[in-house]
Parts: C-alpha cells; sequence; structure tokens
C-alpha cells in the first residue's frame, strides 16, 4: 500500500495558468484569487490551481496565513 490513499480524487481546478518564459497567461480573470507579475505567480486565495508550461526562471507563492490550495502541475 506504501501509504497512499485508496481513493483517487478529481479537484477540478479554479483556474488554470501556463507558464512561458517571459510570462504567466491565466485562463480566468480574478485579480482577489491571484496575481501575477512576470514569471511569479502569488495565490492569494484557496482553490485548486492547475499549472502547466516551461519556465526556467518561474515562480510560484502562496501568501502567508492562506490555507486549503491544491496546486495541480502537469508537465512542468
Amino acid at each position: 500500500n506504501y501509504g497512499f490513499p485508496k481513493k483517487i480524487f478529481y479537484y477540478a481546478p479554479s483556474n488554470t495558468f501556463k507558464f512561458e518564459e517571459t510570462k504567466i497567461v491565466a485562463t480566468k480573470k480574478s485579480e482577489e484569487q491571484y496575481t501575477i507579475s512576470g514569471t511569479i505567480l502569488t495565490i492569494n486565495a484557496s482553490g485548486t490551481y492547475s499549472i502547466t508550461g516551461k519556465c526556467s526562471e518561474g515562480n510560484i507563492i502562496v501568501k502567508k496565513d492562506v490555507r486549503n490550495v491544491i496546486l495541480i502541475l502537469n508537465n512542468l
């Protein structure tokens, strides 16, 4: 069993982000949930976030005291 859960859960993302070398593209506009500055993504609210793409100098920051954040990393 290796300590893995017996059930697999699917989390529908609140938003999807695609990292590129010079920017991040979001599928939904929501300045309350996140902010983007160049290749820095800051998560400001609880939720499920899907992240794809490629970026050699990208960052993901989750604000202090923000709980219940799930990051789905797709092919990074």
